[in-house]
């Protein structure tokens, strides 16, 4: 686990603490997407403003800041 920690770290990456603001706005997400993860990494990307991506086609339907790759 230690080696993919450094290896994002190396990446240029960094951690991104959840804020009292990144929590409540998922509130105000439409209901695109379930799981409270991946709606809280799209309120980060939106409150950032942050480029997300993702795998997951659902979650790139919320903004043009949230990309899907394959």
């Amino acid at each position: 686990m230690a080696d993919v920690v450094q290896g994002i770290l190396a990446s240029g990456f960094s951690e991104l603490p959840v804020s009292a603001h990144d929590a409540s706005a998922v509130a105000a997400l439409p209901p695109i997407h379930t799981d409270p993860f991946d709606r809280l990494l799209v309120a980060q990307a939106l409150s950032g403003p942050f480029r997300l991506l993702t795998a997951d086609a659902m979650v790139a339907k919320y903004s043009d800041l949230v990309q899907l790759v394959l």
